[in-house]
């Protein structure tokens, strides 16, 4: 059941603010991993040529800082919208569980390519199921479900007129 004005409870305004915030980051994020599947399968650019269109921002720090940086804002927006105390009634609260434990598992795959890089020097690197599974659709698919899963709950959480009322 989405959050109607009347059901909805009060967030902080730095909630809402976060939120949308997180989720024009996420989505920058989303667009370099959608243009390296493009180059990857489309271009048949191989794994360490398909860099995006910030050929800069393809490093394993960069990716490891930016979801470590986009993670933590999902849970203080969790915590801070009051996310958890509705998990069972609202289906925006359960799309953003799903979003969390998403991007949760993203980040373990990201600190462990983090371990790589430092202890073997790749770059890319393969992280945990990498070996099972091409990266770039891999992670593709990671910034894919972590982009719409949470601005599902954004939109079903009414936080596009909690942000129009701030404005």
């Amino acid at each position: 059941m989405p959050d109607t004005p009347n059901n909805a409870p009060h967030v902080p305004s730095w909630t809402v603010a976060l939120f949308t915030i997180a989720l024009i980051y996420q989505a920058f994020h989303w667009s370099e991993h959608l243009l390296q599947m493009y180059q990857h399968f489309f271009l048949g650019l191989i794994v360490i040529e398909s860099h995006g269109g910030l050929f800069f921002l393809d490093l394993e720090w960069n990716h490891f800082i930016f979801n470590a940086v986009y993670l933590s804002s999902l849970y203080a927006v969790f915590f801070g919208g009051r996310w958890h105390s509705r998990i069972r009634s609202s289906h925006a609260a359960q799309l953003f569980v799903l979003a969390l434990g998403i991007e949760s598992w993203h980040l373990c795959e990201h600190i462990v390519r983090i371990y790589q890089h430092l202890t073997i020097g790749c770059e890319p690197c393969l992280g945990i199921l990498g070996n099972r599974f091409d990266i770039i659709y891999l992670h593709g698919s990671y910034n894919t479900l972590t982009t719409i899963a949470p601005l599902s709950a954004y939109i079903a959480g009414s936080y596009p007129r909690r942000l129009w009322n701030l404005l």
